[in-house]
């Protein structure tokens, strides 16, 4: 019977075991740069209870098997590839989020892929790992500039009172009348027949640069000034004093809404603002026996708006914005409401 004993002994000795490989005595490990290489061969080194040296060491020479451990943050993965030749074996997962887990995941892949245990690999993967080494690593959220210069472009559309019955030249309906070249037209002197028609139309606008800065990435708060297109020119109307002939000054805040809003993408935005400014509107006077003659609505001088818009960051340090959507309230002396809509850039630094 010993001739089977050792039958038996030789069949075992001689044929690998089904349920997994025996540890290599001595392994290498090559870690790529930024990975803490010492730390990651002490893991190892418990998980197998190996020697695993740096390809450098002198004992890595009677090495029993390779592990290749690589980083590719463009796709987001982590590789760990373990060499016993002539066999190669590779896994990949998504890169862990922190170092410490990069650590730990790579040691744990090579222990498995150094034992061979596929089985218990897969199994692991599905609890740790997410569904699929495929998934796209996230982008990192850009951040908004905070200080931001720019440029913009309003229109001012508001009603004239329709005054079809009156000379409002000569009647006291509000309006002040000119001549073509600005200077005041007195009817007393040169008579005709001046009625208004009114209506609702473009009658000014205003072109204005600007200076803002981003508290957050929803909250900008800044301040404007400009040029005004249309003047009053005359010397008639009230309160004129109170006023800085055409130029246009304002303070504003913008909330955009959504995350990282004025940083990156298309963001809506609600938009607040105060200032000093005429809200000037004529219409041409015509009788077919005098000159042509304007007649002119005085608004202001003060102001407050309210809007809605879009804003792109076309890059982290260029915008643009329109608000279609803003609405104007003139005021105290002259009261009325115009429909403001406005176009601009904003370059941050």
């Amino acid at each position: 019977m010993a001739w089977i004993g050792t039958f038996v002994f030789t069949f075992f000795a001689v044929c690998p075991a089904s349920a997994q490989a025996p540890a290599p005595t001595v392994l290498v490990v090559e870690t790529p740069e930024g990975l803490d290489g010492e730390a990651l061969r002490a893991a190892i080194s418990r998980e197998l209870g190996v020697a695993a040296v740096p390809p450098s060491d002198p004992r890595a020479a009677q090495r029993s098997g390779t592990v290749r451990v690589r980083v590719d943050p463009s796709k987001g993965e982590l590789v760990v590839e373990y060499e016993e030749r002539p066999r190669v074996i590779t896994r990949t997962i998504p890169i862990p989020v922190n170092p410490d887990g990069v650590l730990k995941s790579a040691a744990f892949l090579a222990g498995n892929l150094a034992r061979n245990e596929a089985a218990d690999l897969a199994w692991a993967l599905r609890l740790h790992a997410p569904p699929t080494a495929e998934t796209p690593p996230s982008k990192p959220a850009r951040q908004a500039k905070r200080f931001w210069f720019g440029a913009a472009a309003e229109l001012d559309a508001l009603s004239l009172p329709s005054e079809p019955n009156y000379n409002v030249c000569f009647m006291d309906k509000g309006y002040y009348c000119t001549n073509t070249d600005g200077t005041d037209f007195n009817p007393f002197l040169s008579g005709g027949w001046y009625p208004v028609q009114g209506g609702f139309d473009v009658k000014t606008g205003r072109f204005v640069v600007s200076a803002d800065y981003a508290l957050t990435d929803n909250w900008m708060v800044g301040a404007r000034i400009g040029f005004i297109a249309q003047r009053y020119p005359g010397s008639r109307a009230p309160n004129q004093e109170f006023t800085f002939g055409r130029v246009h000054t304002e303070v504003r805040a913008l909330y955009a809404f959504g995350e990282h809003a004025l940083a990156e993408g298309v963001a809506p935005y609600a938009l607040f603002a105060a200032g000093v400014g005429q809200f000037d509107a004529k219409e041409n006077l015509r009788d077919p026996m005098q000159p042509v003659r304007q007649a002119w609505k005085v608004y202001g001088p003060l102001f407050t708006s309210f809007g809605f818009g879009l804003r792109w960051a076309v890059s982290p340090d260029v915008a643009v914005f329109t608000t279609p959507a803003k609405i104007t309230l003139a005021f105290p002396y002259e009261t009325t409401i115009a429909l403001s809509p406005e176009l601009g850039m904003q370059l941050g630094f």
